[in-house]
């Protein structure tokens, strides 16, 4: 029985050699019955014995049971696709919203990360300023050149139009700042200073090395 019917679609259904409106009746039985034909297929194969007391044939294809089976399975089909498509789509759904879910959480956590790295780089610079700037503050209490505190001051160069503060007003400004950039640099010039001078060179030779190893920042 498997060969009393096409299985194969054929756009020359009628086999005359000619794809005319003939055809396009039989393209319609074609796809209408093939669901009934098919299970009719399955039971002459699986089970002969239903087959033979149903009295199957090659004539009861495309016939009254092949439309009732075609008209029950046709509609399960669409059900089923509609079923795969919702779930599709749910699945789909909320992949995009995990994702998005995760896209968010990371950021957060990178926005996190980046906050507790700058808290600590910026907690760790005050340590290390407030430090160096008591110990630059008491350096040069304790020698006898404090009145040449303004040369090594960043508001010395002629970029800057302020003039410089002396030593106690440089150090009352820093001390309640988180001081960056040309401060640190004018700290880091005091300390140089101050050891140099330690070391027995005189001002004017440790305020030139200091400026040299500790320029300006600003451009």
């Amino acid at each position: 029985m498997q060969y009393c019917r096409a299985w194969n679609f054929t756009k020359d259904m009628n086999l005359d050699g000619l794809v005319t409106i003939s055809d396009l009746w039989l393209w319609f039985k074609w796809m209408f019955f093939y669901p009934g034909d098919f299970l009719i297929l399955q039971i002459t194969r699986y089970l002969p014995d239903l087959s033979l007391f149903f009295e199957f044939s090659c004539e009861i294809y495309g016939g009254w049971f092949s439309g009732i089976a075609s008209l029950v399975i046709y509609p399960f089909i669409l059900f089923l696709t509609f079923i795969i498509f919702a779930l599709a789509s749910i699945c789909l759904v909320k992949l995009i919203c995990f994702s998005d879910m995760v896209e968010n959480k990371s950021n957060d956590l990178f926005k996190r990360v980046s906050e507790f790295r700058a808290s600590a780089k910026w907690k760790k610079r005050r340590i290390l300023k407030s430090d160096n700037l008591e110990q630059m503050k008491a350096a040069w209490e304790s020698q006898a050149f404090i009145s040449e505190f303004h040369r090594i001051h960043h508001f010395t160069s002629n970029k800057f139009k302020t003039s410089p503060p002396d030593l106690l007003g440089f150090y009352k400004w820093c001390v309640s700042r988180d001081v960056g950039d040309e401060n640190e640099q004018t700290i880091r010039r005091a300390l140089t200073v101050s050891k140099l001078v330690a070391e027995g060179h005189d001002i004017e030779k440790s305020i030139k090395i200091a400026w040299d190893n500790h320029p300006l920042i600003t451009r």
